[in-house]
């Protein structure tokens, strides 16, 4: 799977998680190191869903959760960044909503995560 370019309005890179069936997931993120496209609340899903694992040609975020899981995550790198701090809640209130059986795009919606993530400098 390769990672494209949000759509308008805008989405985030882990939308397309509600399509996936169990099996493997491979993330094309062109090799960048300067933004994620996969953290916690991909993880968590992926796990619940029985997807096998994740390798990210790219960075990944929140890898003690895959850790934590025993979900195999690999990437080129793993990224901590200032923002996610700011986010927290909003990815919180998201995981609930998701395990309670929303997809992410209904989780995310009325947490406003795709502005917290603009707002935060992630377009």
């Amino acid at each position: 799977m390769s990672y494209q370019a949000a759509s308008v309005p805008p989405g985030t890179a882990g939308d397309y998680l509600d399509d996936v069936h169990a099996g493997d997931v491979v993330l094309d993120n062109q090799g960048r190191l300067d933004c994620t496209v996969w953290g916690g609340i991909l993880t968590r899903l992926a796990a619940r869903k029985g997807i096998a694992g994740t390798v990210v040609n790219g960075v990944a975020r929140d890898t003690a959760v895959a850790d934590d899981l025993g979900y195999p995550l690999f990437a080129r790198g793993r990224r901590v960044l200032d923002a996610v701090l700011a986010i927290r809640p909003g990815e919180e209130t998201v995981l609930e909503r998701v395990t309670a059986g929303a997809t992410l795009a209904q989780a995310r919606a009325p947490a406003g995560y795709h502005e917290l993530q603009r707002g935060n400098g992630h377009d």
